[in-house]
């Protein structure tokens, strides 16, 4: 039942992933459509990997795999969406850094985050287990950009009137 619920709220994460990928595309697109693909992109593979990490764990409960195995592929499956994540969260944050849609050193700490976040994937791979050290920086620059947008919004981009 545990796992049901668990299972049941990591799927409802990946939907909220998906859902912020979603709402900043036309805000991204104001500056660059390469970027907000690319962001939307990356949303999407990483909750497709997060989901798939919710598959491995939901067959190991149920004995149709070893425990051990279900871990390992929840494991790889975690990382590779961390990958994606800061793969496309950089490009996002270098973004609202140059536009100035957000105060410059809130950019820069998503910068700092993101790329520490892909650092941390990188030594895991090569077996350093680093545990959640790197995705803290991330995860505090998540919240603070949530809690900054809900009280102060974006400053967007003006965008180019063309004459014709």
């Amino acid at each position: 039942m545990l796992v049901g619920i668990g299972a049941l709220l990591m799927a409802c994460n990946s939907l909220f992933v998906i859902t912020i990928g979603v709402l900043f595309y036309p805000i991204l697109k104001r500056s660059s459509e390469v970027i907000a693909n690319g962001y939307l992109s990356a949303r999407i593979i990483e909750a497709t990997l997060l989901i798939i990490g919710v598959i491995w764990l939901l067959l190991g409960a149920d004995a149709n795999i070893s425990s051990q195995l279900a871990i390992k592929g929840n494991f790889y499956a975690y990382q590779f969406a961390m990958l994606v994540l800061a793969a496309g969260s950089i490009p996002f944050t270098l973004t609202l850094f140059k536009t100035k849609m957000i105060p410059p050193f809130l950019a820069m700490w998503g910068i700092v985050g993101y790329s520490s976040l892909l650092l941390g994937v990188v030594l895991e791979f090569i077996g350093i287990k680093t545990g959640l050290t790197f995705v803290i920086a991330g995860g505090l620059f998540e919240m603070l950009l949530a809690l900054w947008l809900i009280l102060k919004g974006f400053t967007l981009p003006r965008q180019e009137i063309q004459v014709q």
